[in-house]
């Protein structure tokens, strides 16, 4: 089960909650003319060395890139990338995948086409909402009576 959070501040990433052990897409949506091939498309975590989530170019996958800590773990709905659609599906997701992520389109110049805020939680007791007046993210743990704080990152 996963939950999109929205961009609730209007100009961050798209905000995605999830757990540990599920599986969760990440949006993403290219233009793509009825000329063109199927684009290639780059998936990556910022902060992480390397930073490559999932490379498809010249009609496939590409390993050699690859995060060794995303390898049979992520796809692309391949025949849903010639419509567009390049979001990336996380599957056994972990704590250490919270973070945020790009989706790059390669061909040409490459450019960033979407920026998901990746949360991942332990417990469906945890309820995450944005306070405007704060200006930041705020997690409920039902558990435990306390809360935590994520600040959201302008791009």
């Amino acid at each position: 089960m996963f939950e999109s959070l929205g961009d609730a501040s209007g100009d961050g990433p798209v905000a995605i909650r999830t757990w540990v052990g599920e599986a969760v897409i990440l949006p993403c949506r290219i233009n793509v003319s009825r000329r063109q091939d199927v684009p290639s498309v780059e998936w990556s975590k910022r902060g992480l060395t390397p930073n490559v989530c999932f490379l498809y170019r010249a009609g496939c996958e590409t390993f050699e890139e690859k995060n060794p800590v995303f390898l049979f773990r992520t796809g692309l709905f391949l025949e849903e990338l010639k419509n567009g659609n390049a979001s990336l599906r996380l599957s056994d997701v972990r704590l250490t995948d919270a973070g945020i992520y790009e989706c790059r389109r390669l061909q040409g110049a490459p450019r960033v086409v979407s920026i998901v805020e990746l949360f991942v939680g332990t417990s469906e007791n945890t309820h995450t909402f944005f306070l405007k007046s704060l200006r930041r993210w705020v997690s409920i743990h039902n558990d435990r009576p306390s809360c935590s704080f994520v600040t959201i990152k302008r791009i």
